[in-house]
Order: structure tokens, then C-alpha cells, then sequence
């Protein structure tokens, strides 16, 4: 198949694999597929790519496999013409394709895909007259599977895991063959250390496993990050020094006379040695401004492009260069060249912040153009490329220089783990990495954010050319980087870095606006992947229905929202508020539990102390109370734990670290919300009162 021309045009008539199937029929289909993506689909994409081939495969199917089902049909369709084909002869057609599909693919998330786009489709197009009303293509019901995140998918631990993993299994009733609980439980249970003896237990024991390995990625990410943009920075202020501007010229020079004695061929030896010496008196800063100067900052390359040749397309000059480097000292060549442009590495690690920071997905970073930041007042646009089902409801991601301040996600870095490096910098390095290479890229690469230099394998066209990292490639160098900055405990692909950050943000908070938010989601089926797993929770806990008998507050964050996406009718939310006000009387800290007397923790009857595992006790109601008595709780409680952290070990303080992180959350949801400023001023008031008898603090006995 020409795939050039298919996708140009999404015409199934123009594809001469089609040709034996009648021509009236595929201008029919031809239509419904368009009407079917723009319409029904609401993409302003003309034409989805897996749509299309999904479709492609099933007509394919049917004009070249010789089966009675498919050669009956095809005859019919020429023959009478498709309006007058019965329901019989295109339904074996379709259990025929069913059973080639199961045959190819397996009973899959892959084969799944191609009969349910394919049954959508025939919904779709019946309507149009393709085919009669009725027809049906069964599809295959999967089984339930685990939010995928980096305790789901980790590579870096083996598949047979660890002996303790089986017996929690047969303990907790798990599905014993269910490969993505066996890897999360070998994950969790080996870095973390815990003795898992409930599901309690496993979500506990994966916020940490989480929280602790986004953060060491996030973290060590930076470090190495900005050592390359301080030798980057380094160079190019290096290389405008005015002495080494002077030198550039003088290697410039030498350079061009020492070409001339070699097209002559009247240099002695002795003369080549002394430009040599020169060369290499000037030293690496000087060979570097020459390098900036006067080959665009790339350095030449053993190449001979005759295609297309850019400037660093250099053989001759390549070799020389090497040599002198080598002289020199150690592999220069290369350094030189990362200093000033970007490499793999540095890709990587821009790309570990952005993820984390942005919580986008794999595509719309890969995807980033060079001007892809719009800076408003102090405030940042992050703009990306990523084609969306609904482009009129995209919602542009926004960010700050500090970025401590308004985490999109619920990770907390203070004190020493204090975060110097923003999306804002490392978009600006970005910029400043590769604005040598979009001079020379290829047309369709010029804008492109992320770009190194491969080498083109082709025989008819093998220079280097500035390219972005393909999704094969990211995903080979990916997981080797994360596990270099996890010290070995993960190992993960590029799309595990959004689920794993977006995971913990619905474990902790259990707030589907805040994970819908956070994902910039449009709507909530987006949202309840995370929601409904909780990557661990199988009993469907987070039902939002259910989260009706649960809304005791006031005022909920966003409660309008919350209403609303609920299905909740407001008058008989209005009336349930008196009766929540007799309710609100067993909380901690500003979280409010259903039953303290009847929790995982405790014998039934007695009351509950375990309040360290409050964040992710099944028992929490997953609200925030907006009522001056709550916010107040929240503020004195989180002075005791920062009090606690600070004179306390860090073995002692381990278990209460999810209750850090949970809140700094809910504080940051009360001061965002102008529509509780008069209950969190009230609570403030309260707290500068009473914060030097802080009852909280016998919690630690301090």
C-alpha cells in the first residue's frame, strides 16, 4: 500500500489493494470515515492514524482472504451493489474477521481495539446506508487491570520477583495471574520494606514507593541537569571572551593557509608541525570559539553528504581536528559539541523535570516546538503540540519560575530538597541547546524542541542530521537514565513518569477534580483510570457515586463542580446539610473519618489512635472541610509535624511522611480558593493564638 498517498488523503477508493471491492462502496465508506472522525469523534484531525488503519486491516481482510464468507460478500457488492447486500452475508463476513483478528492478535488489549473501533464504526455508518441497521461485531471483554505506573511497570525488577510475594498474594486473595499485581507487590515490597498483611497495607506501602522515587528522579534529575547548563552557559561565554574571539580568527586563519599548502602541495613537514603547535597552543577554549565562530557551534563530522551537505559535513577537517584533540588531550571532539548543543543525556533529563513539573504526557513533550513558552506577568504558558479528540476544550498548562511554589502534583520538596531548577530554565536551555541544530534541520524538524545529531544509516544519505529522539529510541535510553538516578530501583518507560505522578496525586488526595486538574483533563472519563484502580484499591472504593453519603462539608473545594459531576440533585445536597453538622465530630487534623470506632486498624468498638495512616486509610472521607474549626486543625497539625521532622530522627518521623505530603496539599487547596478566603483568615487568626500550645505536639511527646 502506498502509505504516503493513504495518509495524505484517507481515501479508502485510492488504495489498490481495494480495487476488487465495488467503487460506489468505497466512496460510501470514504464518506462515513470522514464523518465518523470529525463528527462523531469531535477531532479537527482529518483523518485518526489508528482509526484509519483499524478500518484498512478489515477491508483488507475482506479482498484477500479466500474464505466462502468474505468471496460471498465481495460478489454481492459488485454484483447488486451495497444498499442491496443482506444482513446475513455481511454479518458471517464480520465473525469471519472476528475470528481472524482473536487468530492474529490474541484475546488482547490489541485485538479489543481493533473490533471495538470497528463495531463503533458500524453503528456510525449503518445510518448512511453502507450496510443494514443490526450488524454486530462481538468484542472481547478483557480483564481488570492495575493503573499502570512505575510499581506496575518497572522493569528494573525481575519478573519472578520475590518469595514473599507469593504468599501475600494467597493471603490477600489477590489474582494470582495477574503479571502487573505480581511486579507492583515485588516493587513495593523489596524497596520498601514493608510487611504487607492488608490492601491497606499495599496503598500505604505505594505512596512511599512513589512519593520517594519521583522525588529521587525529580531531584538527581536536576543535579546532573545543571551541571550541563553550567558548562553550556560556561562555553558560550568562553567562546565571546574577547581574547578567545582573537584566537577563533587566528585558528580561522591557520587553518585556511594550512588548506592551501595541502591543495599546493608545498608544505614541508616542518611547517605543518608548527601549525600544528599553534593549533594546539591556543588550548581548548580557543579551539571551542573557532568551533562557535566559525562552524555554526557544531563540530565537524566524518561525513560526506552529497544529498543534502551541511557546513559540518567535513571529513578532512574532522580527521585533523581529532588528531589535534586527541593531542590535547582525551575525546574533546565530542565535548565540545555537547557543551554547546544538546545532547542524549541532557534530552533525557529536561525531559524527567518536565514530565514531573507539567504531569503532560509522553507525546505532548516529545512534541514541544522552540517557542513553546509564553511568559505572562510572571506566570508561564507551556504550549504543546499534542493532537487532541476536542481541540476547542485544550487546556493550556501553566507554570511558575520557582518551582516550589503551586506543584501541579502533591510532591513537597523543602529544606534541603528545595527545587533551583524551573520548566521556564530548562525551556530556556533548551531553547539555547539547539538553536544551532534548528538552523540545521531538515524543514519538518526546524521548530522542534527536542533535537541531537544521528546519523543517517541510509546508503543514498548518510550524513548527520539534527533529529528529535524517536519513541523507539526514548524508550531504549529512557528507563537506563531513571535507573541511574534511582540508584537501580526503577526502571521505566517515558509514559510511566505522568501515570506514576498522576497515581500518587489520586492515592493521597482522592479528589478526582484535583487529579482531573493536574492531568488537564476535559472531562472525568480521562480522569477515572486513576480513580477507579487507585493502582491498588480493587473494591472500587472511589465510586463517585458513592462519595454522595460522604459530603458532610459546608463547603468542598470546587463544590459547584463537584455537585454537579456527581450527578447529585442540589436540593437534596442543600438538605442534608443540617444533618452533616451532627456528623462532623471525629476528625484529626482537619481529616474527617466515617466510623473511628470501626476502622482497618482497630477491633470494632474501639476507637482508632493509628492516625499515621490516616492519608490512605479507607476510612477518611475523601473531602476537604472548609470550616474555620477544620482549616485551623489542618494549620496546627501541620506546625507539629514540621516541628517533629525538624527535632526528630529521621527513622521516627518515616511514617508520618505521607501526612507531610497530604498537607501541604490540602493547605495549598485552601489558599488557592478565594471562595474560602474568610474561613482560612478566621482559621489563621486562631492558629497565631494558640500555635505556642499546639496540642498536636503531644502526638510526638515534645
Amino acid at each position: 500500500m502506498n502509505r504516503n498517498r493513504s495518509k495524505k488523503s484517507r481515501k479508502f477508493s485510492e488504495i489498490k489493494e481495494l480495487k476488487s471491492l465495488d467503487k460506489s462502496f468505497l466512496r460510501c465508506f470514504d464518506e462515513s470515515f470522514k464523518e465518523y472522525v470529525s463528527k462523531t469523534l469531535n477531532t479537527t484531525i482529518t483523518g485518526d492514524s489508528a482509526i484509519y488503519g483499524r478500518l484498512y486491516t478489515f477491508l483488507t481482510f475482506l479482498v484477500s482472504k479466500n474464505s466462502q464468507s468474505t468471496i460471498s460478500l465481495i460478489r454481492k457488492l459488485n454484483r447488486v451493489g451495497h444498499a442491496e447486500v443482506a444482513h446475513l452475508d455481511w454479518q458471517f463476513a464480520l465473525d469471519a474477521y472476528r475470528e481472524h483478528v482473536i487468530k492474529t492478535y490474541g484475546k488482547g488489549t490489541n485485538a479489543h481495539n481493533y473490533l471495538s473501533i470497528l463495531s463503533s464504526f458500524l453503528k456510525h455508518s449503518a445510518s448512511n446506508g453502507i450496510w443494514p441497521h443490526g450488524l454486530r461485531i462481538k468484542g472481547l471483554k478483557l480483564p481488570p487491570r492495575l493503573a499502570r505506573s512505575m510499581v506496575t511497570n518497572n522493569l528494573a525488577r525481575p519478573k519472578e520477583g520475590i518469595p514473599e510475594v507469593e504468599s501475600v498474594i494467597n493471603e490477600l486473595g489477590l489474582d494470582s495471574d495477574n503479571n502487573q499485581i505480581r511486579s507492583m507487590l515485588s516493587s513495593v515490597m523489596s524497596a520498601t520494606g514493608v510487611k504487607i498483611k492488608s490492601t491497606d497495607d499495599l496503598i500505604r506501602a505505594t505512596c512511599f514507593f512513589l512519593n520517594d522515587n519521583l522525588k529521587l528522579i525529580r531531584i538527581n534529575a536536576e543535579k546532573r541537569l545543571r551541571t550541563i547548563i553550567a558548562k553550556h552557559l560556561l562555553a558560550i561565554r568562553s567562546a565571546n571572551k574577547k581574547q578567545n574571539i582573537e584566537i577563533a580568527a587566528k585558528i580561522h586563519e591557520l587553518l585556511l593557509y594550512r588548506e592551501e599548502l595541502v591543495s599546493s602541495g608545498v608544505g614541508s613537514r616542518l611547517k605543518f608541525q608548527e601549525i600544528n603547535l599553534l593549533i594546539e597552543s591556543y588550548g581548548i577554549d580557543g579551539l571551542s570559539a573557532y568551533i562557535y565562530h566559525y562552524q555554526e557551534g557544531i563540530v565537524p563530522r566524518d561525513s560526506v553528504e552529497k544529498k543534502e551537505p551541511r557546513r559540518y559535513h567535513n571529513r578532512k577537517l574532522y580527521s585533523y581536528l581529532s588528531r589535534r584533540c586527541r593531542v590535547m588531550g582525551g575525546n574533546l571532539i565530542i565535548d565540545i559539541n555537547n557543551h554547546f548543543n544538546l545532547h542524549s543525556e541532557a534530552q533525557i533529563l529536561a525531559q524527567c523535570i518536565l514530565y514531573i513539573d507539567t504531569s503532560n504526557n509522553e507525546s505532548s513533550i516529545r512534541y514541544l516546538n522552540s517557542d513553546c513558552l509564553v511568559e505572562n506577568e510572571d506566570v508561564y504558558h507551556l504550549i504543546d503540540n499534542k493532537n487532541r479528540a476536542n481541540m476547542s476544550k485544550r487546556r493550556i498548562g501553566l507554570t511558575k519560575a520557582d518551582p516550589n511554589e503551586e506543584r501541579i502534583d502533591v510532591l513537597v520538596f523543602e529544606g534541603c530538597e528545595r527545587l533551583r531548577l524551573g520548566v521556564p530554565k530548562v525551556i530556556r536551555y533548551l531553547q539555547s541547546a539547539t538553536s544551532r541544530y534548528r538552523n540545521m534541520a531538515k524543514d519538518h524538524n526546524k521548530n522542534r524542541l527536542f533535537l541531537t545529531l544521528y546519523k543517517n544509516q541510509n546508503k543514498n544519505n548518510s550524513g548527520y542530521f539534527p533529529a528529535p529522539l524517536s519513541a523507539g529510541a526514548s524508550s531504549t535510553s529512557f528507563p537506563k537514565v531513571i535507573a541511574e538516578l534511582t540508584h537501580g530501583a526503577v526502571q521505566v518507560p517515558p509514559s510511566m513518569m505522568r501515570q506514576s505522578s498522576m497515581q500518587l496525586t489520586a492515592l493521597l488526595t482522592k479528589d478526582p477534580l484535583r487529579v482531573m486538574k493536574q492531568g488537564r483533563h476535559t472531562n472525568m472519563s480521562s480522569t477515572s483510570a486513576y480513580l477507579k484502580h487507585l493502582a491498588l484499591n480493587f473494591n472500587n472504593e472511589l465510586d463517585i457515586r458513592k462519595f454522595q453519603n460522604s459530603l458532610e462539608a459546608l463547603v468542598t473545594m470546587q463544590i459547584d463542580e463537584f455537585v454537579d459531576f456527581a450527578g447529585i440533585d442540589r436540593s437534596d445536597y442543600l438538605a442534608s446539610v443540617e444533618g452533616a453538622k451532627k456528623i462532623l465530630n471525629s476528625q484529626f487534623g482537619g481529616v474527617y473519618c466515617t466510623d473511628p470506632i470501626d476502622g482497618p486498624y482497630t477491633k470494632k468498638g474501639q476507637a482508632c489512635n493509628k492516625v499515621e495512616f490516616c492519608p490512605t486509610c479507607t476510612n477518611r472521607r475523601p473531602v476537604l472541610v472548609a470550616s474555620k474549626h477544620s482549616i485551623l486543625n489542618t494549620l496546627l497539625w501541620n506546625a507539629a509535624l514540621e516541628y517533629a521532622f525538624d527535632q526528630l530522627s529521621e527513622a521516627e518521623m518515616k511514617k508520618w511522611h505521607l501526612w507531610k505530603v497530604f498537607n501541604n496539599y490540602a493547605i495549598d487547596a485552601y489558599r488557592r480558593n478565594q471562595d474560602v478566603r474568610f474561613e482560612l483568615s478566621g482559621a489563621e487568626t486562631l492558629f497565631n493564638l494558640q500555635k505556642d500550645e499546639n496540642p498536636y505536639l503531644k502526638v510526638f511527646n515534645l
